[in-house]
Parts: C-alpha cells; structure tokens; sequence
C-alpha cells in the first residue's frame, strides 16, 4: 500500500464515522419527537413536570415548572401523604394547523405524583410566573 491509498483510507473511515455520528443524531431527534407527541385521551401521561422542593422548619414548598398551561387545565390532589399534579398542556389550534420544524416543549397529558413526610398538610396552591406553587405547613406538635 503507497501513501496516497493509505491516506484516502484514513478519510474514508472519517467520512464513514461522520456519517454514523449525523444518523445517531437524527435518530436521537426522531426519538425526543415523539416522546413528546401529545397523548391521546385515556392513555398514559405524555410527560412528567420538573419540581423543586424546598423545606423549611415551618414547613415545605414545592414549586412545579407549568408553563404555557391555563390554571384551568391543573388538578392537584393531596390525598394519604400523596401529592399528585396532573393536568394538560394543549397546543394551540394555530399551531396545530403548521408543519412543526422542531417540538421539543412537551405537550399532552401530565402527571406528576411525590411522597410528602407525614405530618405536613396542604395549605394551598396558586399558579405564578409559568409555575404552580404549593404550600405545605407542618401540623403542630411534628418535627
């Protein structure tokens, strides 16, 4: 082998591992697609909401990240020591009638559920600034 065909071999295998690298990447991208489908009625949720959770000596607050979804469309239960936030982000009819380039803010069916320790209830809850925020006051006499 001259050097002329080792060094075509070498860009070959580079073109070659490009080539691979670009199909993970669009498969990867196929995948985030329709992991974020909306979810028809009746089936699982289509996403879960990221939360903080902030506890004090008073008591907890949880703050769960909703944007674009109406106060309508949230349902928050409190029930044995289970907080359960469900709802539904629906896109909009305008969009809906558009070819979409890119979804990568989930839309669909939501739920998310956390353990709360005992000893801590439910003050309420109001939608602020794109995210619900709960309150929770420790029942008196608990640590």
């Amino acid at each position: 082998m001259d050097a002329d065909q080792g060094e075509w071999g070498m860009r070959d295998l580079e073109d070659i591992m490009w080539m691979q690298a670009i199909d993970m990447l669009e498969r990867a991208e196929r995948l985030q697609r329709r992991f974020f489908q909306p979810a028809p009625s009746g089936r699982q949720p289509a996403w879960q909401p990221p939360m903080d959770v902030f506890e004090s000596s008073g008591g907890l607050q949880i703050v769960v990240a909703l944007p674009g979804v109406s106060p309508e469309e949230v349902q928050v239960i409190f029930s044995g020591n289970v907080l359960i936030v469900s709802g539904q982000r629906r896109l909009s009819a305008e969009l809906q009638t558009g070819h979409i380039h890119r979804l990568e803010i989930p839309y669909g069916v939501f739920d998310r559920r956390l353990q709360i320790p005992d000893g801590l209830t439910l003050q309420g809850w109001e939608m602020r600034d794109g995210c619900l925020h709960l309150s929770f006051r420790r029942q008196r006499g608990m640590k």
